[in-house]
């Protein structure tokens, strides 16, 4: 990547100050759509408005309630304070469970009035949505098979009052129904659903204004694995299934282990634990659990670097 000197680093930080209509962007034509791109400029990845280099900086709503929605009195207050400072890229998000709210219920209204109640604080300002394509909560109830199941407990039965019960995402990291990244069908649908909402949004004026659509999912829609740190791994039928048919192969991928020592965790269809071939010698299993009853056990052992290869084996 090409490198740029000092001189070119200050003229770019002086065009907020010295020309802040060039920092945000060609202003739209009335009926246009926003014209977005990314492409190279001065050696790094540069967003075009409009045909003009556009200052990285962008302001995100929340997702608590008081600052999620654009239209309401506190976040359409900081939308316009934001632009006078010279920001032109805004942040709202959508919920796939908003949208979606049955199984023949599918609306993108939601997902306009978040945009509209931006332009209305700022007429030209660029929005990027945050599409959370969690699955709704019906979705999971019909569907128990596609979602998460932990090694380590049940499901729990998270409060369904106060604040907490209106942010989608505050418990993610507890045993609550999820679906399972693994789930086909969840992919399949929710990623139709997706491609409907891109299509139908792209219809209405309010899609003139979009430059972005970021999609979410995971723990707090950073593709973590839900309820990561305090849990043991997903052990639905969804992700064992496809570690059944995918990893029936007498060998498992290797990578050569450097610095110090690292845990890694295995799951492994129905078959002995495979000779250590990758320059690591293992000091201790002190896990062994079976996923399911006859199909898949789960590994869990400490590793360090070593020159000696070593073979080990466990039982399920």
């Amino acid at each position: 990547m090409n490198r740029i000197s000092r001189r070119e680093f200050l003229a770019i930080g002086a065009i907020p100050v010295l020309a802040p209509s060039l920092a945000i962007g060609l202003e739209r034509r009335g009926g246009e759509s926003l014209g977005a791109r990314i492409t190279m400029q001065l050696g790094r990845p540069t967003l075009f408005l409009d045909g003009q280099p556009a200052l990285p900086d962008i302001y995100a709503l929340g997702h608590c309630p008081g600052y999620r929605f654009a239209w309401e009195e506190r976040a359409h207050y900081s939308i316009a304070e934001f632009a006078s400072a010279g920001v032109r890229l805004f942040q709202a998000e959508v919920w796939m469970e908003q949208l979606w709210t049955s199984e023949r219920q599918f609306s993108i209204e939601l997902a306009r009035k978040q945009i509209r109640g931006i332009l209305d604080a700022y007429p030209e300002a660029a929005v990027m949505l945050r599409l959370q394509v969690n699955s709704p909560p019906w979705w999971n109830q019909a569907h128990p098979e596609e979602c998460v199941q932990w090694a380590n407990g049940s499901l729990e039965d998270p409060p369904r009052w106060g604040l907490p019960s209106l942010v989608p995402m505050e418990f993610d990291l507890r045993r609550v129904p999820r679906h399972s990244l693994a789930s086909q069908r969840w992919l399949d649908e929710c990623g139709a659903k997706t491609r409907e909402f891109c299509r139908a949004l792209a219809a209405t004026p309010e899609g003139e204004a979009l430059f972005c659509v970021q999609v979410a999912a995971g723990v707090y829609g950073e593709w973590h694995y839900y309820g990561f740190i305090d849990n043991e791994p997903d052990t639905g039928s969804a992700m064992t299934g496809i570690f059944a048919s995918g990893c029936g192969r007498s060998t498992v991928p290797t990578r050569r282990c450097r610095g110090r020592g690292m845990t890694a965790t295995l799951l492994w269809p129905g078959r002995p634990f495979p000779a250590q071939k990758n320059g690591c010698v293992v000091t201790d299993i002190f896990a062994t659990r079976c996923a399911t009853a006859k199909s898949l056990t789960t590994y869990t052992a400490s590793t360090r670097p070593s020159r000696t290869p070593s073979s080990i084996s466990a039982e399920p």
